[in-house]
C-alpha cells in the first residue's frame, strides 16, 4: 500500500549487503485496468554507511533503495523520494521492472545526496518516466579500473536536470544501447559526449544533453 517515510538516521551494520528500502509490487491475479497507482514518499532521511578507513570497504556493502516490479501489469507510480542522503552506498538507486510488461515509473527523486558511491544510479530496461532533480554525487575514489560509470541508464524517457558531481574520473554515465528518449541537463559540465559517456552509439539514440530547459534541447 501507499507508505510514508518522513526523518531520521539510518545506520547499517557492518557488512549488511541488503537493501535498506526494497519496494516490490507483487500483486496476484490482477489485470493492466487494476493496477494500482501508488503516491508513496520517503523524504528528510540520512542513510550513513561506515567508514572505517581510506582502503577498508566492509562497511560499503549497503543497498539505498530498490524499486522493481515483480509481476506483469505490475507497476509503481507518481511516489516522492527528497531530502534524501546515502553515505556510501555501493549502489544507491535501483530502478527495475518485470521483464515482460511491469515497470518501475514516474517517481520524482528530489535533492538526493549520494556520497563515496561505488555504482551510483542504475535504470534497467523497464525503468521509464522517472524524473531527478538537484542531485549530487561522489564517486568513490578507490572504485576499480572497470567500475567507472556513477550513473547507467538502459531505459527510456528519464530526466536529469541538475546534477553535481565532484569526478575523479572520465566516465560518469553510462547509457547502454537500449536507452533512449533520456534527457540530462545543467550537468555541471560542457564536453559531456567525450568525457562522460561511455557508449556514444546510444546517447545518438535520441538521448538529448541540454545546457538550458531540458524540454528545449
Amino acid at each position: 500500500e501507499p507508505f510514508v517515510i518522513n526523518g531520521g538516521v539510518i545506520r547499517p551494520e557492518k557488512g549488511y549487503n541488503g537493501w535498506i528500502f526494497d519496494v516490490a509490487i507483487n500483486r496476484e491475479k490482477q489485470v493492466e485496468d487494476a493496477s494500482p497507482r501508488y503516491a508513496s514518499r520517503i523524504s528528510n532521511l540520512i542513510v550513513k554507511g561506515f567508514l572505517y578507513g581510506e582502503n577498508d570497504f566492509s562497511g560499503l556493502a549497503y543497498n539505498g533503495i530498490r524499486v522493481k516490479s515483480w509481476r506483469l501489469y505490475d507497476y509503481t507510480y507518481f511516489s516522492v523520494m527528497e531530502n534524501v542522503d546515502f553515505f556510501r552506498p555501493d549502489t544507491a538507486i535501483y530502478l527495475s521492472g518485470h521483464p515482460e510488461s511491469g515497470m518501475s515509473n514516474s517517481w520524482h527523486w528530489n535533492n538526493i545526496t549520494i556520497d563515496w558511491t561505488m555504482h551510483g544510479i542504475y535504470l534497467d530496461e523497464k525503468a521509464a518516466g522517472h524524473v531527478f532533480t538537484n542531485l549530487i554525487l561522489q564517486p568513490n575514489t578507490r572504485k576499480p579500473a572497470g567500475e567507472k560509470s556513477i550513473i547507467t541508464v538502459a531505459g527510456r524517457y528519464n530526466s536529469f536536470n541538475g546534477v553535481i558531481w565532484d569526478i575523479h574520473y572520465e566516465h560518469s554515465i553510462h547509457l547502454l544501447p537500449t536507452a533512449a528518449e533520456n534527457w540530462f541537463s545543467h550537468m555541471g559540465r560542457v564536453d559531456i559526449y567525450e568525457k562522460f559517456v561511455l557508449d556514444e552509439s546510444a546517447y545518438k539514440a535520441n538521448n538529448v544533453f541540454s545546457t538550458s530547459n531540458p524540454w528545449e534541447p
